[in-house]
């Protein structure tokens, strides 16, 4: 038998993004489906390269395609769990990069009875004094997505992955050198790491 593979931690990775879980994400044995796992990989990483303005998906000259990818499952999230996607890259070429993901159960959105009842009582009051009480609701919302602010850095992922862009040109579909800009964001998921005998790996 193998042994078990240690897992990363959040601190091994530079960049984390909250997803909140759908109903829809979840499979009929009640958790999410691991197909949804990619999704989350996907959604970590373009955000990443997105929030740097350094991809264009409409109308960018260069483009990442997906050559490879897969994904080790630790533990397992259902809805309604906040989801931590934390990315940083392991590799890069001259027109690929390597990105690793993992995977990091924050929290649910509502915690038991207490949570329920405070959300009934929000809503109760926002449609019994109207503009006021609306005005405190986009705070609430903001407390409830923001998990990585209380997460541990030593949090364990529950899953981790990997996969590989290899960027081409939009239309002739051929591999490209990265462009400086691109290669700049990507640097700066390799350089930034744990202090020295902090990291879970």
């Amino acid at each position: 038998m193998s042994p078990t593979p240690q897992r990363s931690c959040l601190q091994d990775y530079p960049y984390a993004l909250t997803i909140t879980t759908r109903w829809h994400d979840n499979d009929v044995y009640g958790h999410v489906n691991n197909v949804q796992y990619y999704a989350f990989f996907d959604t970590a990483v373009n955000r990443y390269l997105i929030e740097r303005k350094v991809l264009d998906i409409h109308c960018g000259a260069v483009i990442g395609l997906v050559v490879e990818t897969s994904c080790r499952y630790f533990a397992p999230i259902a809805f309604p769990d906040l989801v931590v996607a934390a990315v940083r890259v392991d590799h890069l070429g001259n027109s690929s990069v390597r990105y690793a993901i993992g995977l990091f159960r924050a929290a649910e959105r509502s915690t038991g009875a207490g949570a329920a009842e405070r959300s009934t009582e929000g809503a109760a009051e926002r449609s019994t004094k109207g503009g006021a009480a609306a005005k405190s609701a986009p705070a609430l919302e903001l407390q409830a997505m923001q998990p990585t602010q209380s997460l541990d850095p030593a949090t364990e992922a529950v899953a981790e992955g990997h996969f590989v862009h290899v960027y081409v040109d939009r239309h002739t579909r051929r591999p490209t050198p990265l462009p400086g800009a691109l290669r700049k964001a990507l640097l700066e998921l390799r350089a930034q790491s744990p202090e020295p005998g902090k990291s879970c790996l």
